[in-house]
């Protein structure tokens, strides 16, 4: 009966996989051929894929919950889907990040598998390259059933373009302050604002997309980027060339970039500068500084006592001289205006 039912899971997971790309090769055929790290590698996946079902089903409450409202067969198919989520994955794992196989082995992973397991291609190592270099283009670690995850793995540089929108969505707003401060006085790097902000507004799918393909055309090829100085330099030659078309949007916007700035946004805020002067800046600085202070002491401590003290400390240096204080330094000299 557990013969039985290792089998139909076996075949299931394999099912599966074909589904999302990944053609798992019998580990009988593989052994005649002398791929013993293909058939270890297939044996570690069924045994992580098992240990993870049965702690699914045995310590997951929810899954275990339930399970106890299901037949006895949905209950088996409900296990044959979890065994193949484990399995899908546990493949990748093995294949693509900790190399189990070699990288131009035929059970890795990608959008022409099938094609490089077929004999003509395994006994041509140009070919398998070839193949393995234009699956660079397309993801090999998605294993999303949805079309979502088909767009993924079957259109080229669409999943690329994906992950380098998140990166920059999330450094797009250090890049603009902190990032370029640092460029400028620390680095001496005299790039005006708006280059810069052109350049970091795009750099998303002009450079770091391209960096991710480049990234996996030298991992599906069993090369390492910085694993030696030729490889370094066989590295940056490439990644020079397909991140040079991060430049153009900012050597082609610019300057119009640079007046959008000025109309828009330079001369509105120097002109509510220059009207407020240094030590009026002080002090609306100092007052929110201590309006922070006392609220957040508030919350700590929970104490009504200690808001109301920290309202009254805070109304009296409001209400002090350094806010009746006009004139003064303005900001009219700072901007040089």
């Amino acid at each position: 009966m557990e013969a039985k039912l290792a089998m139909r899971k076996q075949l299931f997971a394999t099912s599966v996989a074909r589904q999302v790309g990944i053609h798992v090769e019998d580990p009988s055929l593989a052994m005649i051929k002398e791929r013993s790290d293909y058939t270890e590698m297939i044996k570690n996946v069924e045994n992580k894929a098992e240990n993870m079902t049965q702690a699914d089903l045995n310590s997951n409450l929810e899954i275990v919950s339930y399970r106890g409202k299901m037949s006895e067969t949905e209950r088996e198919l409900h296990s044959l889907h979890l065994y193949a989520n484990h399995y899908l994955a546990a493949y990748i794992e093995y294949s693509t990040e900790l190399r189990a196989v070699g990288p131009i082995d035929p059970g890795q992973p990608g959008r022409f598998q099938a094609l490089r397991q077929t004999e003509i291609v395994r006994s041509s190592r140009f070919l398998t390259h070839t193949l393995r270099s234009l699956e660079s283009f397309f993801d090999d670690q998605s294993i999303d059933m949805r079309w979502t995850g088909s767009i993924a793995r079957n259109a080229p540089f669409v999943s690329d373009q994906i992950s380098a929108y998140k990166i920059w969505r999330k450094n797009l707003m250090p890049n603009l302050s902190a990032q370029y401060l640092a460029a400028f006085y620390f680095w001496h790097i005299p790039m005006p604002y708006s280059a810069w902000t052109i350049l970091n507004m795009t750099s998303g799918a002009t450079i770091v997309a391209p960096q991710i393909t480049l990234n996996r055309l030298f991992r599906v090829n069993g090369l390492a980027p910085k694993g030696s100085f030729l490889s370094a330099v066989g590295y940056g030659i490439p990644y020079s060339w397909v991140t040079f078309l991060g430049m153009f949007p900012m050597l082609l916007y610019s300057k119009d970039m640079g007046l959008l700035f000025s109309d828009y946004i330079r001369e509105p805020l120097t002109g509510v500068l220059s009207a407020i002067s240094i030590k009026e800046w002080v002090a609306a600085a100092g007052g929110a500084g201590l309006i922070g202070a006392v609220f957040g002491r508030a919350v700590q401590n929970r104490s009504r006592t200690a808001f109301t003290q920290g309202i009254e400390v805070f109304k009296k240096t409001f209400n002090g001289p350094a806010s009746e204080v006009s004139g003064g330094i303005s900001c009219n000299m700072i901007l040089g205006r």
